[in-house]
């Protein structure tokens, strides 16, 4: 996919920039943009968090901000991504019709582009680290995992049906019948060996079943137990061919790295379990 590219509010894709009016609710006050609360925690505790917190505009809060005139808390350069990452979170979680943007851009790279500053965004050349577009990209992966995780404990509607998530969407389903030991290692196991399928490849070594409006489509490939579901915000207007390839890439990527996110074991006795890291 095409790189995204951002930076004013008002332009396509406006709504990932910081500046973009979308008031968010966070540690029990109202804060007019992510950029007045990104700003104001740089002086957390402190007179002038609140000041930035009710400064007219996002420009205003960032020049206050970036001031000379307060005490800068000592550990910001550590925390810094962190209080980001709070706040997007915030932001695409309260704003029901920006998560759907964020998740439509599917694996495309998000780029703030703009020359005024080489750590958050690229600084205009490809110079800069663009941690913005970076943090976005991992919230967009986390979001997609979430919903990811409700929509198939609705599809697979037989009790005893555990099923193992990957990084990208990709999903191993394990019947009980079947599912002995750890239920990870297994689904590892049958994507490493089926999910590489040459992502350049056109011919359609997969299915494509369209689900209802909310829940979007699944993705077959070659094994009984492998797919790929991909959400309604993804599937828009693309044609089957499109939306098999898209899931067939994201099978390979998965089977790439095989970061497990989430095992639903739904067995006797089973435990469910978040993991952070490849096995």
């Amino acid at each position: 996919m095409d790189p995204i590219y951002f930076y004013r509010d008002e332009d396509a894709f406006g709504c990932f920039s910081n500046f973009s009016p979308h008031p968010i609710e966070v540690d029990g006050r109202i804060w007019p943009t992510t950029e007045h609360y990104f700003q104001a925690q740089k002086y957390m505790g402190a007179a002038k968090e609140e000041q930035i917190r009710l400064a007219p505009t996002p420009g205003r809060a960032a020049k206050m901000g970036r001031g000379k005139d307060g005490k800068l808390r000592p550990d910001w350069e550590q925390v810094k991504e962190a209080v980001m990452g709070k706040a997007l979170r915030a932001k695409f979680e309260q704003y029901p019709d920006l998560r759907a943007v964020l998740l439509s851009t599917g694996d495309a790279m998000l780029i703030e582009h703009t020359r005024n500053d080489s750590y958050w965004a690229d600084g205009g050349d490809g110079s800069g680290k663009n941690r913005l577009g970076a943090l976005l990209e991992v919230l967009r992966a986390e979001l997609r995992v979430e919903t990811l995780r409700v929509v198939l404990r609705g599809l697979l509607r037989v009790p005893t049906t555990s099923f193992v998530l990957f990084s990208r969407g990709t999903c191993v389903v394990c019947a009980a019948s079947d599912a002995c030991g750890p239920l990870a290692q297994r689904a590892i196991e049958i994507l490493r060996e089926h999910g590489p399928r040459g992502a350049g490849n056109p011919s359609a070594d997969f299915t494509v079943h369209r689900l209802d409006e909310e829940r979007g489509c699944v993705i077959g490939l070659g094994h009984p137990d492998l797919l790929v579901l991909l959400l309604q915000d993804e599937v828009a207007a693309r044609s089957d061919l499109e939306l098999g390839l898209r899931g067939r890439h994201r099978a390979t990527l998965d089977a790439g790295d095989l970061v497990v996110v989430h095992v639903e074991d739904r067995r006797e006795g089973g435990v469910n379990d978040l993991l952070s890291g490849s096995l």
